[in-house]
């Protein structure tokens, strides 16, 4: 889906910096990805109900995946099988690269990123400019927390318990890195929408000093779906910047990057 201009302008106004994403396992052309993946069944039409339960269609995309009987893996969040098509041109790309080696590097790889990075900003719905392509969700997270570079020392920056550990962790360490203050608060439970957005803006109002939010789109230890555009609108608001971690939403969730009105995002491909 293609924005519009005013919709494109609005957006870049909302997002100072760039949307990281996970890389794609191998550069590769438009053209050669759809003929490798064209066998993939077609969704059937109906409601959600009707998909959900549509037994052919999910015996055929079951068939897609060469995986072991002995267990029925459910953390598909931490590791993602490869379907069959995926796995196929993942090893033809693989064995294109061995056997051009350098001169593939040189002379064909900047066009084949460059068309990756196109195609991913086409499907989160923001500009080719705007995308960083990294080996997955936390390096980008890392990145876009380690180098934000508006902190200076006594501000402070926030996050939650429901944060993920490594996400926690690289918030920590701008303590020593970069002299601020480091508040970590909890998410209440129950977890309505209005307790969510209630504790966000009790913890903002209680640090005056915050200049770095850190959001979690979907909670890796509970499932929880925070109400982020609200959120980041309220840190706006209170001249705030706000990195999302949406490795666990996008995919999963209906959204554009866009619809976050956040600065900086952080996405997986592979889930």
């Amino acid at each position: 889906m293609t924005p519009t201009d005013t919709m494109t302008s609005s957006r870049r106004s909302i997002l100072a910096g760039l949307a990281a994403t996970a890389v794609l396992p191998l550069a590769r052309t438009a053209t050669a990805a759809e003929g490798a993946l064209s066998g993939l069944p077609t969704p059937p039409a109906g409601s959600a109900t009707a998909v959900a339960t549509d037994q052919a269609y999910w015996s055929a995309v079951r068939g897609l995946y060469a995986v072991t009987p002995d267990v029925v893996n459910l953390e598909n969040g931490y590791w993602g099988v490869m379907p069959e098509p995926v796995r196929r041109e993942f090893i033809r790309q693989t064995d294109m690269v061995n056997q051009q080696n350098s001169y593939y590097a040189r002379q064909r790889f900047g066009a084949d990123f460059e068309a990756v990075r196109i195609k991913v900003a086409e499907a989160v719905g923001a500009a080719p400019q705007e995308i960083a392509l990294t080996r997955g969700a936390t390096e980008a997270l890392q990145l876009l927390i380690s180098g934000y570079n508006r902190l200076k020392p006594g501000d402070s920056v926030l996050y939650a318990d429901l944060d993920y550990d490594s996400m926690q962790y690289a918030m920590n360490a701008l303590k020593a890195r970069r002299g601020v203050e480091v508040v970590k608060f909890n998410i209440p439970e129950p977890a309505t929408r209005q307790a969510v957005l209630d504790a966000y803006a009790s913890a903002l109002d209680a640090n005056p000093k915050t200049r770095l939010l850190l959001l979690t789109h979907v909670s890796h230890r509970t499932g929880l779906v925070m109400p982020v555009a609200e959120i980041v609108r309220m840190a706006k608001a209170r001249g705030i910047d706000c990195i999302v971690d949406a490795a666990h939403s996008w995919g999963q969730l209906d959204i554009k990057v866009g619809d976050l009105e956040a600065d900086f995002v952080g996405f997986n491909l592979h889930k």
